[in-house]
Protein backbone atom coordinates (compact mmCIF):
# COMPACT_ATOMS: atom_id res chain seq x y z
CA UNK A 1 0.00 0.00 0.00
CA UNK A 2 1.28 3.47 -0.82
CA UNK A 3 1.20 4.46 3.05
CA UNK A 4 2.56 1.48 4.41
CA UNK A 5 3.28 2.60 7.57
CA UNK A 6 2.86 5.26 10.33
CA UNK A 7 4.76 5.49 13.66
CA UNK A 8 3.93 7.08 16.78
CA UNK A 9 5.85 7.89 19.44
CA UNK A 10 4.01 7.12 22.92
CA UNK A 11 5.27 7.29 26.49
CA UNK A 12 3.48 4.18 27.49
CA UNK A 13 3.62 1.02 25.31
CA UNK A 14 1.28 -1.49 27.10
CA UNK A 15 -0.96 1.70 27.49
CA UNK A 16 -1.17 2.43 23.93
CA UNK A 17 -1.25 -1.23 22.61
CA UNK A 18 -4.46 -1.71 24.28
CA UNK A 19 -5.73 1.84 23.20
CA UNK A 20 -4.71 1.02 19.32
CA UNK A 21 -5.72 -2.79 20.00
CA UNK A 22 -8.84 -3.05 22.06
CA UNK A 23 -10.38 0.52 21.41
CA UNK A 24 -10.17 0.63 17.58
CA UNK A 25 -9.35 -2.94 16.58
CA UNK A 26 -5.80 -3.00 15.69
CA UNK A 27 -4.38 -6.45 15.22
CA UNK A 28 -0.80 -7.19 17.35
CA UNK A 29 1.57 -8.00 14.70
CA UNK A 30 4.88 -7.81 16.10
CA UNK A 31 6.67 -6.68 19.37
CA UNK A 32 9.97 -5.91 21.05
CA UNK A 33 10.80 -4.42 24.40
CA UNK A 34 10.18 -0.69 22.81
CA UNK A 35 7.45 -1.04 20.21
CA UNK A 36 4.68 -2.96 18.29
CA UNK A 37 3.30 -3.20 14.83
CA UNK A 38 -0.61 -3.00 14.81
CA UNK A 39 -2.81 -3.78 11.52
CA UNK A 40 -4.64 -1.50 10.51
CA UNK A 41 -6.07 -3.52 7.16
CA UNK A 42 -4.08 -0.83 4.47
CA UNK A 43 -1.16 -0.10 6.97
CA UNK A 44 1.10 -0.91 9.85
CA UNK A 45 0.77 1.65 13.13
CA UNK A 46 3.70 1.37 15.04
CA UNK A 47 4.19 2.20 18.54
CA UNK A 48 7.40 3.45 19.78
CA UNK A 49 8.62 4.30 22.93
CA UNK A 50 11.51 6.61 23.59
CA UNK A 51 14.15 6.74 26.14
CA UNK A 52 13.60 10.22 26.92
CA UNK A 53 10.52 11.43 25.38
CA UNK A 54 9.66 14.99 24.95
CA UNK A 55 6.28 16.68 25.03
CA UNK A 56 3.96 16.48 22.36
CA UNK A 57 4.98 19.89 20.08
CA UNK A 58 1.48 19.49 18.14
CA UNK A 59 -0.91 22.64 17.92
CA UNK A 60 -4.50 22.36 17.63
CA UNK A 61 -4.31 25.48 14.77
CA UNK A 62 -5.35 23.70 11.48
CA UNK A 63 -2.81 26.25 9.72
CA UNK A 64 -0.06 25.07 11.30
CA UNK A 65 1.66 23.54 8.69
CA UNK A 66 3.12 19.67 9.13
CA UNK A 67 1.23 16.66 10.04
CA UNK A 68 -2.62 17.27 11.70
CA UNK A 69 -4.11 13.70 12.34
CA UNK A 70 -4.79 10.15 11.76
CA UNK A 71 -7.79 8.68 9.88
CA UNK A 72 -9.73 5.80 9.90
CA UNK A 73 -12.85 4.70 8.60
CA UNK A 74 -15.50 2.68 10.21
CA UNK A 75 -18.64 0.99 9.99
CA UNK A 76 -19.83 3.22 12.50
CA UNK A 77 -18.80 6.42 14.10
CA UNK A 78 -21.42 6.75 16.66
CA UNK A 79 -20.97 3.18 17.65
CA UNK A 80 -16.53 3.21 18.22
CA UNK A 81 -17.69 6.15 20.34
CA UNK A 82 -19.72 4.21 22.47
CA UNK A 83 -16.76 2.35 23.33
CA UNK A 84 -14.25 5.75 23.29
CA UNK A 85 -16.79 7.14 26.12
CA UNK A 86 -16.46 3.75 28.20
CA UNK A 87 -12.77 4.13 28.31
CA UNK A 88 -12.61 8.19 29.10
CA UNK A 89 -10.66 9.18 26.01
CA UNK A 90 -10.84 12.59 25.59
CA UNK A 91 -12.95 14.16 22.44
CA UNK A 92 -11.72 17.32 20.28
CA UNK A 93 -14.62 17.03 18.48
CA UNK A 94 -18.01 14.14 18.52
CA UNK A 95 -19.91 12.68 16.10
CA UNK A 96 -21.16 15.56 13.20
CA UNK A 97 -22.14 15.39 9.87
CA UNK A 98 -20.34 16.91 7.33
CA UNK A 99 -22.63 17.89 4.55
CA UNK A 100 -20.54 19.71 2.14
CA UNK A 101 -18.65 15.79 2.17
CA UNK A 102 -21.50 13.47 2.85
CA UNK A 103 -19.88 11.59 5.73
CA UNK A 104 -20.10 11.40 9.36
CA UNK A 105 -16.89 12.05 11.21
CA UNK A 106 -15.69 12.46 15.22
CA UNK A 107 -12.16 14.01 16.31
CA UNK A 108 -10.19 12.42 19.75
CA UNK A 109 -6.61 12.18 21.05
CA UNK A 110 -4.73 8.85 21.67
CA UNK A 111 -2.67 8.63 25.26
CA UNK A 112 0.07 11.05 24.10
CA UNK A 113 -2.40 13.63 22.36
CA UNK A 114 -2.13 12.41 18.74
CA UNK A 115 -4.93 13.60 17.06
CA UNK A 116 -7.02 10.54 15.63
CA UNK A 117 -10.14 10.80 13.13
CA UNK A 118 -13.37 8.07 12.59
CA UNK A 119 -15.07 8.89 9.06
CA UNK A 120 -18.23 6.70 8.30
CA UNK A 121 -19.29 6.59 4.44
CA UNK A 122 -17.73 7.30 1.48
CA UNK A 123 -16.80 11.60 0.26
CA UNK A 124 -18.96 13.06 -1.62
CA UNK A 125 -17.04 15.55 -3.85
CA UNK A 126 -17.66 19.14 -4.01
CA UNK A 127 -14.80 19.26 -6.59
CA UNK A 128 -14.23 16.18 -8.49
CA UNK A 129 -10.46 15.75 -9.95
CA UNK A 130 -11.06 12.30 -11.40
CA UNK A 131 -14.52 10.52 -11.97
CA UNK A 132 -12.19 7.10 -12.54
CA UNK A 133 -10.19 8.17 -9.46
CA UNK A 134 -13.58 8.38 -7.08
CA UNK A 135 -15.43 5.55 -8.67
CA UNK A 136 -12.06 3.36 -7.91
CA UNK A 137 -12.38 4.64 -4.13
CA UNK A 138 -16.20 3.99 -3.75
CA UNK A 139 -15.14 -0.17 -4.74
CA UNK A 140 -13.62 -0.32 -1.02
CA UNK A 141 -16.11 -1.86 1.09
CA UNK A 142 -17.61 -0.56 4.25
CA UNK A 143 -14.83 -2.30 7.07
CA UNK A 144 -15.32 -4.86 10.07
CA UNK A 145 -13.21 -3.35 12.46
CA UNK A 146 -11.24 0.57 11.29
CA UNK A 147 -9.48 0.64 8.56
CA UNK A 148 -6.79 3.38 8.28
CA UNK A 149 -7.77 5.93 5.46
CA UNK A 150 -5.39 8.37 5.84
CA UNK A 151 -2.97 11.32 7.04
CA UNK A 152 -4.35 14.91 6.78
CA UNK A 153 -1.46 17.78 7.15
CA UNK A 154 -1.31 21.22 6.18
CA UNK A 155 0.81 22.89 3.35
CA UNK A 156 1.76 26.12 2.13
CA UNK A 157 1.27 25.76 -1.58
CA UNK A 158 -1.05 23.69 -2.63
CA UNK A 159 0.22 23.02 -6.20
CA UNK A 160 3.81 22.31 -5.39
CA UNK A 161 2.45 20.18 -2.70
CA UNK A 162 0.38 17.83 -5.10
CA UNK A 163 3.36 17.83 -7.39
CA UNK A 164 5.37 16.14 -4.72
CA UNK A 165 3.04 13.23 -4.18
CA UNK A 166 1.37 12.95 -7.37
CA UNK A 167 5.04 12.08 -8.43
CA UNK A 168 4.79 9.06 -6.17
CA UNK A 169 1.26 8.21 -7.43
CA UNK A 170 -0.70 9.48 -5.59
CA UNK A 171 -3.78 10.26 -8.08
CA UNK A 172 -6.10 13.29 -7.35
CA UNK A 173 -9.58 12.53 -6.20
CA UNK A 174 -11.39 15.76 -5.95
CA UNK A 175 -11.49 18.66 -3.06
CA UNK A 176 -13.60 20.88 -1.06
CA UNK A 177 -13.64 24.34 0.10
CA UNK A 178 -14.86 24.29 3.68
CA UNK A 179 -13.90 28.05 4.50
CA UNK A 180 -13.91 30.92 1.92
CA UNK A 181 -12.96 33.53 4.31
CA UNK A 182 -10.22 31.71 5.27
CA UNK A 183 -9.57 29.89 2.20
CA UNK A 184 -9.58 26.94 3.94
CA UNK A 185 -10.00 23.79 1.08
CA UNK A 186 -8.93 19.95 1.28
CA UNK A 187 -8.00 18.14 -1.54
CA UNK A 188 -7.87 14.22 -1.59
CA UNK A 189 -4.97 12.24 -3.30
CA UNK A 190 -5.18 8.24 -3.26
CA UNK A 191 -3.14 5.51 -3.63
CA UNK A 192 -3.69 2.19 -3.04
CA UNK A 193 -6.29 2.23 -0.66
CA UNK A 194 -4.90 5.23 1.11
CA UNK A 195 -5.06 8.70 1.19
CA UNK A 196 -3.57 12.07 1.67
CA UNK A 197 -5.62 14.93 2.89
CA UNK A 198 -3.95 17.99 1.82
CA UNK A 199 -5.19 21.33 4.03
CA UNK A 200 -4.46 24.59 2.42
CA UNK A 201 -5.67 28.19 2.51
CA UNK A 202 -5.38 31.61 1.21
CA UNK A 203 -3.87 33.25 4.69
CA UNK A 204 -1.08 32.65 6.38
CA UNK A 205 0.26 28.94 7.31
CA UNK A 206 2.74 28.52 10.31
CA UNK A 207 5.52 26.93 10.00
CA UNK A 208 6.12 23.67 12.40
CA UNK A 209 9.19 22.13 12.89
CA UNK A 210 8.32 18.60 14.25
CA UNK A 211 10.42 16.87 16.82
CA UNK A 212 11.64 13.68 16.51
CA UNK A 213 12.33 12.73 19.88
CA UNK A 214 8.77 13.99 20.99
CA UNK A 215 5.38 12.29 22.53
CA UNK A 216 2.74 11.86 19.56
CA UNK A 217 5.36 12.44 16.50
CA UNK A 218 4.29 10.89 13.78
CA UNK A 219 5.99 9.81 10.52
CA UNK A 220 4.83 8.17 7.63
CA UNK A 221 6.34 5.42 5.50
CA UNK A 222 6.06 5.74 1.53
CA UNK A 223 7.42 3.41 -0.95
CA UNK A 224 9.16 6.62 -2.11
CA UNK A 225 10.99 10.34 -1.52
CA UNK A 226 9.17 13.69 -1.69
CA UNK A 227 11.04 15.64 -4.16
CA UNK A 228 12.61 19.06 -2.19
CA UNK A 229 13.22 17.45 0.96
CA UNK A 230 15.66 17.76 3.78
CA UNK A 231 17.18 14.46 5.41
CA UNK A 232 16.67 13.53 8.93
CA UNK A 233 16.30 10.28 11.24
CA UNK A 234 14.76 8.82 14.00
CA UNK A 235 15.85 8.25 17.19
CA UNK A 236 16.00 4.58 16.74
CA UNK A 237 18.48 5.37 13.53
CA UNK A 238 16.21 5.09 10.65
CA UNK A 239 17.03 7.46 7.86
CA UNK A 240 13.87 9.81 7.41
CA UNK A 241 13.08 12.91 4.94
CA UNK A 242 11.25 16.15 5.75
CA UNK A 243 8.96 17.73 3.01
CA UNK A 244 9.10 21.10 2.33
CA UNK A 245 6.04 21.40 4.92
CA UNK A 246 7.41 19.73 7.52
CA UNK A 247 5.78 16.58 7.33
CA UNK A 248 8.15 13.30 8.21
CA UNK A 249 8.61 10.43 5.50
CA UNK A 250 10.49 6.61 6.39
CA UNK A 251 11.04 5.87 2.50
CA UNK A 252 12.09 3.07 1.69
CA UNK A 253 11.97 0.18 2.96
CA UNK A 254 9.83 0.64 5.92
CA UNK A 255 9.30 -2.62 7.48
CA UNK A 256 11.48 -3.11 11.08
Amino acid sequence: MAIERIVIHVSNLHDSVEFYRDLLGGLVVGTGDDHADLDFVTAIIELRTLAEGRPTTWQADERVRGFRHIGFKVRSVDATILKLDEADVEFRSRAEDIDALGVRIAFFFDPDGTLLELVERHLDYPIAHSVEAIAEERKMPVPDRPRFDHIGFTVDDLGAARGRYEALGFAALGAAVLDPETGFRIDFLRHEGTVLEVFSYSVHTPDHVADPRALGFAAIGLPGEPDGSSVGMLPDGRRTVVDADGLTVLTGSVVR
